[in-house]
């Protein structure tokens, strides 16, 4: 009950375009997304801060039930050419999903990131959490 209440929620509040916006140590990451039914939509954009910000890469999508044991909106993403950024090793469409974060959505995006915890840096996939700013 709680997951078909949340997936109304999403779908009423993304009826219009929200934007989600990560600032991390080296790189801006920008989305914005529209979430209708069971269809979404939006723009893809990133840069190192510093340098010029590249054109946002459109991408469409389809809302999926979420993973066994798991809560919030899934949604299957798919990108015209190749991702626009480091996906986990093995992902062909990207698994992004909405989750309730102290009463607003917050967006998650699966990605390969350097991990500088211990002597040697690493790859690692990691979840980037990216916030709402609004709607547009």
């Amino acid at each position: 009950m709680i997951a078909i209440a949340f997936f109304f929620v999403a779908t009423t509040v993304f009826a219009k375009q929200t934007l989600f916006k990560n600032a991390g140590l080296s790189q801006e990451i920008i989305v914005a997304l529209d979430v209708t039914e069971k269809s979404a939509s939006g723009t893809y954009g990133s840069h190192e801060y510093g340098e010029a910000a590249e054109p946002a890469r459109r991408f469409t999508g389809r809302v999926i039930p979420p993973p066994a044991g798991e809560k919030g909106v899934y949604l299957e993403i798919h990108f015209a050419g190749a991702i626009p950024y480091q996906a986990p090793p093995g992902t062909t469409w990207p698994i992004w999903h909405l989750k309730m974060v102290n009463h607003r959505a917050h967006l998650f995006i699966p990605m390969t990131q350097k991990s500088y915890e211990g002597n040697t840096p690493t790859w690692v996939a990691a979840e980037v959490e990216l916030e709402p700013q609004g709607e547009l």
